[in-house]
């Protein structure tokens, strides 16, 4: 991890501690806000603190989750902003569980439905 903020996230198997450690260091450096939060218009900062929570979450991913983010935001033709790539890591990552309907064992994904 030398030189970087977070441990660098390469897949499922680190996800849930980089996500924690992101989190963490965005908070600490006042830019959680913009990985959570619409864009604020009042805000006048709010497009290089965007980009500095968005660069952040870039420098720490492997080229391959890289690429699956840039996937998940051209699919769903989103803007690419801090916001935008957590939630693609976010869907990728921990996807909708399967919550069992009844005892036939039948289930549905709950936010397809909510």
């Amino acid at each position: 991890m030398e030189g970087r903020i977070v441990p660098e996230l390469l897949g499922n198997d680190n996800y849930e501690n980089w996500k924690d450690c992101m989190e963490s260091y965005l908070t600490g450096k006042g830019l959680w806000k913009y990985v959570v939060e619409d864009k604020d218009e009042t805000d006048e900062d709010w497009t290089e603190k965007n980009a500095a929570a968005l660069h952040a979450i870039q420098v720490s991913c492997s080229q391959g989750i890289l690429a699956r983010i840039r996937q998940e935001i051209t699919r769903n033709d989103s803007a690419w902003t801090a916001k935008a790539a957590w939630s693609a890591l976010a869907n990728y990552f921990d996807p909708p569980s399967l919550v069992p309907l009844d005892q036939t064992g039948i289930s549905f994904v709950l936010s397809e439905y909510v």
